[in-house]
């Protein structure tokens, strides 16, 4: 049966399992997570699995970050994506942008931040400048501010993505 968790530490249906981390294991991941995005805080940790690529870790029970694909990133609703670098897109990419498609660079708006390839972004509306997703920066920042065709940011996490659902439902 699959499982998954809400605020408070209830179990229902979404996750496949869910654990306390080994104190070694959760202050290395939290380690990891502030070299990666900043401090995320400090707490009891557990790591639930949504399936096999997918894993989500919660402080004292609220959901922070996840780890998909040996990729560590904050979740949209984490006070973290606020310290990454941020990369607007016009609105007529954002329903792409939330099925899971990665950010071109004809979409991209404003750069906010420097940053180099590799980079974890948040991708942002222009209008309402609210996070659509979580990505991976395919350039540095300096290239997608000149412009140009092809990818720049490979889409990690985004609006209605499996973890969304599983955490908003």
């Amino acid at each position: 049966m699959d499982y998954k968790l809400i605020k408070g530490g209830v179990v229902e249906r979404g996750y496949r399992a869910r654990r306390t981390m080994r104190r070694k294991e959760a202050k290395e991941l939290l380690e990891e997570a502030s070299n990666l995005f900043g401090e995320i805080g400090t707490g009891l940790v557990e790591e639930a699995r949504l399936d096999d690529e997918t894993r989500i870790y919660l402080i004292d029970g609220s959901p922070v970050m996840a780890r998909k694909r040996d990729n560590l990133i904050p979740l949209l609703t984490s006070p973290a994506i606020d310290r990454l670098p941020s990369i607007y897109v016009d609105m007529g990419a954002v329903p792409h942008i939330c099925k899971g498609a990665d950010v071109m660079i004809p979409g991209i708006v404003e750069v906010e931040k420097d940053f180099g390839a590799g980079s974890l972004v948040a991708v942002r509306d222009i209008r309402h400048r609210k996070a659509l997703s979580i990505g991976r920066a395919l350039l540095p920042s300096g290239e997608m501010r000149k412009g140009g065709k092809g990818r720049a940011v490979e889409n990690l996490h985004h609006v209605g993505d499996r973890i969304w659902k599983t955490l908003h439902s």
